[in-house]
């Protein structure tokens, strides 16, 4: 009876129970029932990762050629659209087998397709029938090599483009999105080989920008970009972050940013008190600094004056110690009230706090100048000592607030 029960279950819970299986076992549902026999050849979604490796197999060319099997066997007798196709470190590098693949998916309506490989002697070159795949939405490749074809036409529906390590130069990225009218989500992560990037995506919304040999960012054409991770520690510091978000300061309303190195004040260079940009619009700025580097608060105040309204503020402390850098450097001297910085801000939170001079500091200066601040929520770090912490908060709670409605908020608090 409750077999029966089993093989009679309705179409839709039977999907969703194979939309949760890893692919090797969906594929296994076959020899459940007749009602079971071809469903799972109509799934839309095929992960192929590390859940579907056998871990029996441990000689590495009978692994490479029981997964590319596996994968041939599943596309041969799938008889559905495929809405996305994703390899996730399933195999080590591409293969020959990895280009039919592909050649087979543009022919089935794909809308997301996902090459990831971790080797890094062996890169995969994408072949040149993906670019002619017009009805991708969501493309990522990591461990790949982009070579555009002389016929390429671009992609007319892709919104969501992801690379990381993958090799391609600065022209043929500049090529690839000129040709990608409706992108709106970009992530650009440790492509080494790219140096000086020019982004032209007229719709573009989100950027995520992380790498340690990119010099330079132009955006030639991106009236619409609201929202940015940048992590680029070999642009020049201090009077240069203009140039990381040049063209943006009209539309820029979110950044994300990790300040160490990115804004580190080196011996004897000053950091100026704003930017030469005002960023009108930008209500919400995330970031990791360490508060052992002056430079870096400096660095963010420095943002922070040049963004006056600024709603919300996040910071994610790192705590590593940096001999570059004097630390009894007259950080006390900002400790004052002061006019044009946190006018608006109503919001501040702050990870892995120590409850020591540096962003103790941080914080008194925070709540003697944010005027319309409500809340302020602090996090402790999970070394920090307990005595110290009621310490810390006992101070805190004694510290001048220019807002009455000013809240201070401590999570796990000991």
């Amino acid at each position: 009876m409750a077999s029966d029960k089993f093989s009679n279950l309705p179409d839709e819970v039977m999907d969703k129970i194979l939309m949760f299986l890893p692919i090797r076992e969906a594929v296994k549902t076959c020899v459940l029932s007749t009602n079971w026999r071809y469903k799972w050849t109509s799934i839309p979604n095929l992960v192929f990762d590390t859940r579907s490796i056998p871990s029996h197999i441990k000689e590495r060319e009978q692994l490479k050629t029981n997964l590319v099997t596996f994968v041939d066997k599943t596309l041969l007798l799938h008889n559905d659209i495929i809405s996305n196709f994703i390899l996730n470190n399933f195999l080590e590098s591409g293969c020959a087998d990895v280009d039919q693949w592909i050649l087979s998916l543009s022919r089935k309506m794909l809308n997301h397709l996902a090459l990831l490989f971790k080797s890094t002697t062996n890169t995969y070159q994408i072949p040149s029938c993906l670019f002619s795949c017009q009805t991708l939405k969501n493309l990522e490749l990591e461990g790949c090599k982009i070579i555009l074809p002389s016929q390429y036409q671009g992609f007319s529906n892709l919104t969501d483009l992801r690379l990381e390590d993958v090799i391609l130069t600065n022209q043929t990225f500049e090529s690839l999105l000129v040709k990608i009218p409706h992108l709106y989500r970009l992530s650009i992560i440790h492509c080494k080989s790219l140096t000086d990037l020019i982004i032209d995506a007229p719709n573009l919304d989100w950027v995520v920008l992380v790498g340690d040999l990119i010099q330079s960012t132009t955006f030639r054409n991106a009236p619409k970009v609201t929202r940015t991770l940048i992590y680029l520690p070999m642009l020049p510091i201090g009077s240069k972050f203009d140039e990381a978000f040049g063209g943006l300061n009209s539309t820029l309303q979110c950044i994300g940013i990790i300040l160490d190195p990115f804004l580190e004040l080196l011996p004897n260079v000053i950091v100026s008190k704003r930017l030469k940009t005002t960023y009108n619009n930008l209500t919400s700025l995330s970031c990791w600094i360490n508060f052992e580097v002056p430079g870096n608060i400096l660095g963010l105040l420095c943002l922070c004056r040049s963004s006056p309204h600024l709603e919300r503020i996040t910071i994610a402390a790192c705590w590593h110690k940096s001999e570059s850098l004097d630390k009894e450097d007259s950080w006390e001297v900002q400790l004052c009230k002061e006019d044009g910085i946190f006018h608006c801000l109503k919001t501040v939170g702050l990870e892995r706090f120590m409850g020591v001079k540096y962003d103790m500091g941080f914080i008194e200066f925070i709540l003697l100048n944010a005027i319309v601040l409500e809340t302020f929520y602090i996090k402790w770090e999970e070394k920090s000592v307990m005595d110290e912490n009621v310490d810390a908060v006992k101070k805190i709670s004694q510290f001048q607030k220019a807002s009455s409605n000013a809240k201070v908020i401590f999570f796990d608090e000991v």
